[in-house]
């Protein structure tokens, strides 16, 4: 169990490096999707109009709107996923679903423009989850709380002038969704912390018994 799991790396120094099956093997289909239909497929986007279907929900989390889009967020996704699955690849696909419930919440209620495609948004929800994977670790909890101060001032910064601070695209930036996806990570952790404790509570009382 992820829990579990976290709950023995906090006192380890021995980590063993682990594949990164679920992250290569996501990451390949993202490609293949982008070299398949190529940048902003009309099908597989996002619309907010009547050229809305119920897939591009998921869907449009995985398309991009151009070569540079798609390599900024495949390599970020391919560090992070890495990350996380050195401690669970369920953990992956955790943060994947709930970063996708997160944006699309926002999506849902408040966007407005015409379409929206990427995996930027998700990505925050990724990147909570690998930070909370580091901060179990004791010589990378003071770089992991400090990174995570700066990714949501960054993204407060780019809510409050309405551009991306790092890069240029053909669509406007929406790092509200951004937020949404870190929030989506942030719930995932208290899951985590909640359940953690509870384990925690029964290996006192069973130890106490």
């Amino acid at each position: 169990m992820s829990s579990m799991r976290i709950l023995q790396n906090q006192n380890r120094t021995d980590y063993k490096v682990r594949l990164p099956i679920v992250s290569m093997v996501l990451g390949a289909t993202c490609a293949l999707i982008f070299w398949i239909f190529g940048a902003i497929p009309s099908t597989l986007i996002l619309h907010s109009d009547e050229g809305q279907r119920a897939w591009q929900w998921l869907s449009s989390h995985w398309v991009h709107i151009s070569e540079q889009h798609l390599i900024w967020n495949l390599a970020a996704f391919l560090i992070l996923g890495s990350l996380i699955e050195q401690t669970s690849r369920r953990l992956v696909l955790g943060a994947l679903g709930l970063g996708i419930v997160g944006v699309n919440f926002y999506l849902a209620l408040f966007f407005s423009l015409d379409a929206y495609a990427g995996l930027s948004g998700v990505l925050n929800s990724l990147l909570v989850i690998a930070l909370y994977c580091l901060y179990q670790r004791p010589d990378y909890r003071a770089a992991a709380v400090i990174t995570l101060l700066l990714s949501i001032a960054k993204i407060i910064v780019e809510i409050l002038i309405q551009d991306s601070l790092f890069s240029k695209l053909p669509w406007p930036p929406v790092p509200q969704a951004h937020l949404a996806g870190m929030i989506g990570g942030l719930l995932l952790v208290l899951a985590l912390e909640i359940r953690k404790r509870r384990l925690l509570n029964s290996q006192l009382v069973n130890f106490e018994s």
